[in-house]
Formats: C-alpha cells, structure tokens, sequence
C-alpha cells in the first residue's frame, strides 16, 4: 500500500458541510470506501434529499448518517460575509484538536 493510501485508511469517519451535488457525490464516494459519513447543510431540503437517495441505494461498506442540527453534527465527529467562513465560525466551537475540515466547493 502507497503512503498516500496508507494516510487515508487511518480515517474510518469523516464529515461533510453540504449536501448538494458535490457533497453528496463525496458522501457516496466516502462510504463506498468504507468510511463512516456524517452530513450536515445549512438547507435541511439538502439533507432530505440526500438521506432519501441513500435510503434507496444498498452496498455502502460505510455509514451515512444525515444531520438537522448542526451541533448534533459536529458532536458526531468527536465574519466576512462569505458562506464557507460563517459556517466555519459556527463550527470551530464544536470541533477538536485535530479535526480536519475540507471545503470540497468550486
């Protein structure tokens, strides 16, 4: 196994801030690896659509678990104006030392 792959085996759980087509493809992706994913969006209509589609898909090698509240979501994982820093400083109170946030947007 390459060190790059060696790497991401050690995360058996990952989170994921929004659930429209880009989060929701990485949700699918994550735990058809075997990664247990947590998904929370500011549109709760995200979050239904997204746990609806999971609901009719089978095989996922990890858990997909889908969040309303935000600070359910964070404790699941152990301002300029711009979205992904208002979200980011809602967050950083509920995170640990050592959770890693990724911002997959375009």
């Amino acid at each position: 196994m390459d060190a790059q792959a060696d790497a991401a085996m050690k995360f058996k759980k990952i989170g994921i801030v929004g659930a429209g087509n880009m989060g929701s493809m990485m949700g699918f992706a994550f735990s058809e690896l075997g990664r247990d994913v947590s998904i929370w969006d500011v549109k709760s209509a995200n979050i239904y659509g997204f746990m609806k589609q999971v609901s009719q898909c089978k095989g996922f090698k990890g858990k997909i678990t889908g969040f309303y509240n935000m600070s359910e979501f964070a404790a699941n994982l152990g301002e300029r104006g711009d979205p992904t820093d208002q979200v980011l400083s809602k967050l950083r109170p509920e995170l640990n030392e050592g959770d890693i946030i990724m911002d997959g947007g375009n």
